[in-house]
This record gives structure tokens, sequence and C-alpha cells, in this order.
């Protein structure tokens, strides 16, 4: 499979989605994912780099570099 591409045009519909489900900043907090936002701007761009590495198949060096 290959990798997916880091720029995603739907990424705010997506969030957008998962907003209706569920708090994802609460979420994030309730689950330590998140406790101290500091070059994460958001939860909803932690799930990004997370979907970016794991099975958007980057490396974590180019997840890393995307999130800059």
């Amino acid at each position: 499979m290959p990798p997916a591409s880091p720029r995603l045009d739907d990424w705010p519909s997506v969030v957008g989605h998962l907003a209706t489900v569920v708090d994802l900043d609460a979420s994030a907090r309730q689950h330590k994912a998140l406790l101290r936002k500091r070059g994460v701007r958001s939860a909803g761009a932690l799930v990004h780099l997370a979907l970016l590495y794991g099975p958007g198949g980057l490396s974590l060096r180019s997840a890393a570099s995307y999130a800059t």
C-alpha cells in the first residue's frame, strides 16, 4: 500500500464529523494523550498526525517534518 499523501483537502470535514461523535479535546485529556499543547495545536491535529504516521505509512521523521 503506498503511503498516504500528507495533504488532506477534506481534513476539516473529517474533524467536523468526528466532533459530532466525540469531543476530541476532552477525550484527549481524559485518555492523557494531550496533556500539554506544546507543538500540537489541538486534539484534531494530533489525530491527523497519528493517521499520517500509522495507517498513512509515513515514517516518524516524515510525520514530524509535516507537523512543522
